[in-house]
């Protein structure tokens, strides 16, 4: 049956494209439907319906039904972006508006589930015509990703179309689907043809207005700008003329010193912990590798073999990239670590009240370790971002993103966005700041009694800390297992505690063991020696120092980065184990030439900033 349906939707395609050169019967279509049609639009309608060069340009820009691959991969079509846009009538009379998944047709093969889930929506694919707001796109998105079945050919197939700059999507929704597609495709597959109310289009002229907050941000990073300037030349004088700064802090926003800073090799003193710059680098290309396969797995961007990422995904030689999830973690155990191995260091011989009334301190400084390179990049997203792009989804990804992220700026910056908003957060990977920054504020409830009594009962104090541990293993499986917690529970703090926990007992052991010498047994010795013979390539670890660096603003720009490429894609993709290799290295190096600029510009600054203005709280080196 399907077979037989599948013919006549094709032989009905082919005859709606040879019957669009009847002009006239086009402008009888519209003039039928003036009542839903404003006039400006109608106008422009009648200009293009019998101008036949025009009207083909815009046929030709706009998706066609069938797409090909449809019943296999392919359920999205972009059209062509850049013809639409090129189309200028009369010097600006009509200008071609590319409206990027204006159009949704709902495929009759409908599994019980699906079907609940359109009903959610408001969607009956029983209905001929219907329009849902276009931001619950990406919700819908979602809920039908978890219920899809590969005996589907497609759910939601996606068109994007090329109309008259007079006019909406939802005016000309029959455009390019000829006007009978309810009354003929509807009979046959009982499917059904969605618009929507607020499409995101582009025009030749979109994103040429400013608005106030694009001012502001503007004068913010040129005030950056100029400080960077300033703050390298004042140095540079002041190194040439053998003089003394009127204050260190002048050299704060130095490129000269914050980059001798960022390319400076640490001595390998008992304090530091080398092989973390490795790992944390490797981590951040773990993540990297995650991300970049995501537009693949979840089905956002046209995709010609989209069985393929499925088999791939479940194949055991994916688990090289699947596998990156646990990549966070690490990050989460190295902060866990540090935190106890610094802390314990100064604090281990301090009375309870000292420590105390050092928590706000400590808290403040976190905050602005974490916010000033995270703000920066918050300000670009809902400002200036969306100016330097343009692609058939920019405006839907730009758009997105913007109206998130004004939303939910208290949450965002409160970072509580994990737990309130898990399925919708701004700059969604930055959950692990939140979490991050959550597991900072319950560490001294750890540290402090951990600090009071670990030299006087180590054992008593590490199987506390074990059975802590142990403690926020079973709390999340419980909930996991009896609370329905939805989707969020990967981004909540308690699930992710414990990575924290173990990195403080490391850490805490190491501190208060580190002095002690191990003698080990005879083959033990001569099995480490062999693993330590690597020293000889210590060249790469020192390499990883300057590139472990740049790892936290790699992680907070990466997500645009991603987006960016998204957002300009103009054609069909295909996946492959190469292209996705491709598309890392090419995420890696973008990511890290950006992630050099806000490092110099915003990290660096701050945190020399901080230390002048609160103190340095971190223990320092005996002289």
């Amino acid at each position: 049956m399907a077979s037989v349906q599948t013919f006549f939707l094709a032989l009905f395609s082919v005859a709606n494209f040879v019957g669009f050169n009847n002009a006239d019967g086009l402008c009888d279509f519209y003039e039928s439907l003036a009542y839903n049609i404003s006039a400006p639009c109608l106008k422009q309608l009648k200009v293009v319906c019998n101008n036949s060069e025009l009207a083909w340009k815009m046929f030709d820009a706009s998706s066609k039904f069938l797409i090909p691959g449809m019943t296999y991969s392919n359920v999205m079509d972009y059209g062509n972006f850049p013809e639409c846009l090129s189309i200028n009538y009369n010097n600006g009379e009509i200008l071609g508006k590319y409206c990027g998944y204006s159009v949704i047709i709902v495929n009759v093969f409908l599994t019980p589930q699906v079907t609940e889930i359109f009903k959610r929506f408001n969607i009956s694919p029983d209905k001929a015509s219907q329009e849902i707001p276009f931001d619950l796109l990406p919700k819908l998105q979602n809920k039908l990703r978890d219920v899809l079945v590969p005996d589907i050919p497609f759910v939601l197939s996606k068109y994007s179309s090329c109309v008259p700059d007079a006019c909406t999507p939802r005016e000309v929704g029959y455009f390019y689907l000829y006007g009978h597609f309810n009354d003929v495709i509807g009979q046959l597959f009982n499917a059904s043809l969605i618009m929507y109310t607020n499409v995101p289009c582009e025009t030749i002229n979109s994103n040429t207005d400013y608005e106030a907050g694009d001012i502001v941000a503007i004068v913010f990073f040129v005030v950056i700008g100029l400080l960077l300037i300033a703050s390298t030349v004042y140095e540079a004088l002041c190194k040439n003329f053998n003089s003394e700064p009127l204050h260190p802090i002048l050299f704060s926003f130095s490129i000269l010193t914050n980059g001798k800073k960022l390319l400076a090799i640490s001595d390998n003193t008992s304090e530091q912990i080398q092989c973390f710059n490795g790992m944390r680098f490797i981590s951040m290309m773990w993540v990297l590798a995650v991300h970049a396969k995501s537009p693949y797995e979840v089905g956002i961007i046209p995709l010609e073999n989209y069985p393929d990422v499925k088999k791939w995904t479940q194949n055991w030689t994916s688990q090289y990239v699947v596998a990156g999830q646990l990549a966070v973690d690490t990050f989460f155990f190295m902060s866990g670590f540090l935190l106890a191995f610094t802390y314990l260091k100064k604090s281990s011989d301090e009375k309870f009240i000292n420590q105390v009334r050092r928590v706000p301190k400590m808290y403040l400084h976190r905050y602005l370790r974490l916010t000033p390179s995270v703000a920066a990049l918050y300000l670009a997203v809902i400002t200036i971002f969306r100016f330097f792009g343009t692609g058939p989804t920019w405006s839907f990804i730009t758009n997105i993103m913007k109206r998130v992220c004004k939303d939910k700026w208290w949450k965002f910056f409160l970072y509580v966005q994990n737990y309130t908003d898990p399925d919708e957060m701004c700059l969604s990977p930055t959950w692990y700041l939140s979490a991050d920054m959550q597991m900072f504020i319950l560490a001294p409830f750890v540290l402090i009694p951990t600090a009071l009594f670990i030299k006087k009962r180590f054992k008593f104090v590490i199987q506390g800390l074990v059975a802590v541990t142990i403690i926020s293993i079973v709390v999340p499986i419980l909930l996991q297992n009896f609370v329905d917690e939805g989707p969020g529970n990967l981004y909540a703090t308690h699930t992710r505690f414990n990575n924290y926990l173990i990195g403080m007992i490391f850490g805490t052991t190491m501190r208060m063991k580190k002095q002690k010498p191990y003698i080990f047994k005879p083959w033990t010795n001569v099995a480490l020696w062999i693993l330590v013979i690597g020293v000889s390539l210590a060249f790469i670890i020192y390499w990883f120092e300057i590139l472990g660096r740049l790892s936290y603003c790699m992680y907070v720009l990466h997500v645009m980065v991603e987006f960016y490429a998204l957002g300009v894609l103009n054609m069909p993709s295909y996946f492959s184990n190469y292209m996705l290799f491709y598309n890392w290295c090419g995420h890696i190096i973008v990511t890290m030439i950006f992630a050099v600029v806000w490092v110099l510009a915003f990290e660096f600054p701050m945190l020399t900033i901080d230390k002048y203005i609160l103190g340095d709280e971190r223990p320092r080196k005996k002289e």
